[in-house]
């Protein structure tokens, strides 16, 4: 079942990317990100139910412009499950560019990639994410900046909330919270014992964990929006 599984992913991610191309044809940006925005959110929950993942949503009303979305960070799947209920491109680490049936779908619906080793290139990405958001586009990152164990959150990481100061006399962008609560694996609650089949943390490759995770027999999480928020006062103050 595992190499089934996998061969379905691989397809998807191929229909995926080649969608992807032919959405960044479109004539406008506007229009290009609506048509990217409809790949994301039905490859992502095309995968999920691949991966017998079930998402229970709890969204509030989606804003009138495009947001700067955040929410806590477990692993890699946490992007296709925040992907099937938000219409977010996301700002993942570089590495995830060169990553098998991920990588290749991210790229094609426009993910924007961060190299944290080089602080300078933190400034003109986060100039990105601005003229993504002015052209009509929510973008999402994960804040922890690297996956946990779910017990708690980490530090948040400060500089790329920067994307939604005023600029240029205009309006903040609004930030919408998001918390991924994973609830269940094979019927049973999360814990100590078996959080590692999902989660994905403390310098496990990901190759094994991903063969590992499409052996998972079932995984329920719930996705809760919090109230949007603007950007006052310093952003380490803000992320803190």
């Amino acid at each position: 079942m595992r190499l089934v599984r996998l061969s379905i992913l691989l397809l998807i991610s191929v229909l995926c990317s080649l969608l992807g191309a032919v959405c960044w044809l479109a004539p406008s940006r506007s229009v290009r990100y609506r048509w990217l925005a409809w790949v994301r959110t039905v490859s992502a929950r095309t995968m999920l139910k691949v991966l017998r993942v079930r998402v229970t949503s709890q969204l509030a009303d989606a804003p009138g412009h495009p947001a700067l979305c955040v929410a806590n960070h477990t692993g890699y799947l946490d992007i296709l499950v925040l992907t099937s209920v938000a219409p977010v491109m996301f700002i993942s680490r570089r590495d995830v560019a060169w990553w098998p049936v991920i990588g290749q779908m991210a790229s094609a619906v426009g993910t924007l990639y961060v190299d944290r080793s080089h602080r300078l290139s933190v400034g003109p990405l986060v100039e990105r994410v601005r003229r993504r958001l002015r052209g009509g586009a929510s973008v999402a990152f994960f804040p922890e900046a690297r996956g946990s164990d779910g017990s708690g959150l980490l530090p948040f990481k400060s500089s790329l909330f920067a994307a939604a100061e005023a600029r240029d006399e205009g309006e903040p962008a609004p930030i919408r919270p998001f918390v991924l609560k994973y609830r269940t694996v094979g019927g049973e609650p999360i814990t100590d014992a078996n959080r590692a089949r999902i989660f994905w943390y403390g310098g496990v490759g990901f190759v094994s964990h991903f063969w590992r995770l499409l052996t998972a027999p079932g995984i329920e999480v719930t996705v809760k929006e919090l109230p949007a928020r603007t950007l006052t006062g310093s952003r380490r103050e803000f992320a803190s």
